[in-house]
């Protein structure tokens, strides 16, 4: 009897947890919505105020030549949107909540693309919805974790593949070290590294993207390098990457205010999506408060210093996450 209701109990906890879990996802689609049309009100705000700037002086005033600038680059200015960091959506939600927004269009024609698997569960999720997708780990113990996650998941709905590669801007090869928590790129000379195979974006995927998450711990400029030619071929509607200034500089591949650049030079509106990662009296600066939300930086460059403080509390430095939205064209 004992045992009937016990397992009672458990049938509703499940449901019930199963119920918030559904819930969770319709208000950040929901969230995800009116964010998409508060964008469409910003940019409309700033090319009212561009409108305004030059607007035709009085007859009495002597003429003015017009500014030389573009009107495309008032109505895009290279910043970062504080839209979504009011709403407090972290990065696996909005990669959930976008998924689930398009879920209607989803077939295994559709394709989604993760450069990081780590534990492979964002990929074997988004490939239960019923997408195309493809995720990347480049070491072995990792990509073994990935396999085995897959084979025992069963039947999927969409299509999921795991590739052993590093993805970077040549083909070639680097040291990689995972510890289990996290797997990233080493010096040959570092304690139990092994040595992976490179490529390119470029070389591994010829078609439209839907849907492109990175994660690579530092080493997104040389991604987004090797990605020139299906920038140029194909359409890529969302990227979303991890941005840690402090990793994008040890690995030398230019600067975190260079790579936000390049992607809003792709075509890309940015969004910076969460609030605050807390690491130690240093990064005081950078913890959740109602004043921060307000007066966190904007532009490329005052962010990247603002995840960049003088004296930092970890080696791993701060970082935030990063919501490339493409414009219309």
């Amino acid at each position: 009897m004992a045992r009937n209701a016990l397992s009672a109990y458990r049938g509703v906890a499940i449901s019930l947890a199963t119920l918030i879990g559904f819930l969770f996802m319709l208000v950040s689609c929901v969230r995800l919505q009116r964010v998409v049309a508060r964008q469409q009100e910003h940019i409309a705000l700033l090319e009212a105020r561009a409108a305004a700037a030059v607007a035709v002086p009085p007859a009495s005033a002597p003429p003015k030549p017009p500014p030389p600038a573009p009107a495309a680059a008032v109505a895009h200015p290279p910043m970062v949107y504080p839209v979504l960091h009011y709403l407090n959506l972290k990065a696996e939600n909005v990669f959930r909540a976008v998924l689930m927004a398009r879920h209607p269009k989803a077939s295994k024609d559709t394709l989604v693309i993760e450069i990081g698997s780590n534990d492979g569960k964002q990929a074997l999720w988004a490939a239960q919805q019923g997408y195309n997708v493809i995720s990347f780990e480049p070491a072995p113990a990792g990509f073994k974790r990935c396999q085995a996650l897959k084979e025992k998941a069963g039947t999927i709905t969409g299509a999921l593949e795991f590739r052993n590669v590093a993805i970077s801007n040549t083909k070639g090869a680097v040291h990689f070290i995972d510890n289990g928590v996290v797997s990233r790129i080493v010096n040959a000379s570092t304690s139990g590294a092994v040595k992976v195979r490179t490529t390119t974006l470029s070389e591994e995927v010829d078609s439209d993207i839907a849907f492109l998450k990175i994660d690579v711990e530092g080493h997104e400029m040389a991604v987004l390098q090797g990605m020139t030619e299906l920038f140029e071929r194909h359409t890529i509607e969302f990227i979303l990457m991890e941005h840690n200034p402090t990793q994008i500089a040890r690995h030398g591949y230019g600067t975190a205010a260079a790579v936000l650049a390049l992607l809003h030079s792709k075509g890309y509106d940015l969004y910076d999506l969460r609030l605050f990662e807390f690491q130690g009296p240093s990064l005081k600066h950078v913890v959740s408060t109602e004043e921060n939300r307000w007066r966190r930086p904007h532009h490329f460059l005052d962010l990247e210093a603002f995840f960049t403080p003088a004296q930092p509390a970890s080696p791993w430095g701060a970082w935030t996450d990063i919501f490339a939205v493409r414009r219309p064209s």
